[in-house]
């Protein structure tokens, strides 16, 4: 044959039909991996693809159930503001109010998972009625006008002496500190607030050594108290559930714990006489049988009922006197609210302190997401 003619049809010996190509062995088993590899590229690609959309999914979903958790628990906070404005007596707030601790029917929290869309609130706080007992949680607002405002102890131009007693008092009790170690803690606590840089008898002036500077004005918030020297992490803990940095400054005498009567400078027999009569028949606070008192005049008034420990002396009616005229209330402007709520199991919680008052929209004082 020609080797300048036209090729016979043949492939290593193997005859192929005329219009086609026949690969030889080894050509055919490079392109069966070659698709394989491209099968496997494509497959994982698809995989990569499908994994990214699925998180970006539940990304996607999560930021939805938090965006709603957020809402429901904002919701939870103007619900327990209706039941506020609902309230039936106006002359008095006491802890058995359905603001404070609303029960149903059944004897059940009203404010205990609440459902509410796709999701549920709830609304409470840990009452704490004295040192010696364990706090009860309870469903509702907190009234803030339970505990003492410390920024009302120190003004531009002076430092308020008696309540500057009642910080002390407190300090005492809540601490288990002698007198002049409470008195230690407290002054500290006036040179920091106070406008000039005078030295308290046992106070602290000058934080140089810390390179920071006596802040000289009230508390913006009472976790500023771990700033100044003798408030640590611990101290701080106990005394912050009888502290505030809201209010007029006036005692709500229905809500407050033992600890706060008793830093008003009554005993603490007759603290615990008060609580006793609030709390009604069954011993408990925040129930149907509460006896709110509803005039601070019924300290007076109603002595042999609710001071069953014995007779008050001449110091003690003068105590209740002062009370009376100027440190105690029976009605509450400022309250404090904590609202979580959880949607899928994605969290949202709200705390606030709000000035609520008579045909007045809710007044935010501290507000505060998680």
């Amino acid at each position: 044959m020609n080797r300048f003619s036209d090729p016979p049809l043949f492939r290593r010996g193997r005859l192929c039909r005329k219009g086609q190509v026949r690969l030889p062995e080894g050509a055919r088993g490079s392109v069966l991996i070659v698709c394989i590899w491209i099968v496997i590229i494509l497959v994982l690609l698809a995989l990569s693809i499908g994994r990214r959309v699925s998180f970006e999914a539940r990304i996607l979903r999560y930021h939805l159930d938090r965006s709603q958790a957020f809402y429901i628990a904002k919701s939870g906070l103007e619900r327990i503001y209706l039941e506020k404005a609902k309230d039936e007596h106006k002359d008095y707030d006491s802890l058995s109010d359905s603001w404070s601790n609303k029960l149903k029917e059944d004897g059940s929290p009203e404010f205990k998972d609440y459902a509410l869309g796709s999701g549920k609130f709830e609304i409470q706080y840990s009452y704490y009625e004295s040192k010696d007992k364990e706090p009860r949680k309870l469903y509702g607002m907190q009234d803030e006008q339970s505990r003492i405002n410390i920024n009302m102890i120190v003004t531009e131009s002076s430092v308020n002496n008696d309540l500057s007693a009642e910080f002390v008092r407190l300090v005492s009790d809540v601490l288990d500190y002698d007198e002049q170690q409470a008195e230690e803690l407290v002054d500290k606590f006036i040179d920091w607030v106070d406008y000039d840089d005078n030295k308290m008898e046992y106070g602290k002036d000058d934080y140089s050594d810390l390179a920071i500077s006596a802040k000289n004005k009230p508390l913006n918030r009472l976790e500023e108290l771990l700033m100044i020297e003798g408030f640590d992490l611990d101290i701080f803990n106990k005394l912050s559930n009888y502290l505030t940095i809201y209010g007029e400054g006036k005692i709500n005498i229905n809500t407050a714990p033992k600890e706060i009567l008793a830093a008003l400078g009554l005993s603490k027999d007759h603290a615990q006489n008060i609580i006793d009569y609030r709390n009604g028949p069954d011993a408990q606070a925040a129930t149907g049988d509460d006896v709110p008192i509803q005039d601070v005049v019924e300290l007076q008034s109603k002595q042999a009922e609710i001071f069953k420990s014995g007779p008050l002396s001449s110091e003690d009616i003068a105590t209740i006197s002062g009370l009376i005229t100027a440190r105690i209330t029976v009605t509450s402007d400022f309250y404090r609210v904590n609202s979580s709520a959880v949607v899928n199991n994605v969290k949202s919680k709200i705390s606030a302190v709000v000035k609520i008052e008579a045909d007045k929209s809710p007044q935010y004082e501290y507000w505060y997401e998680e």
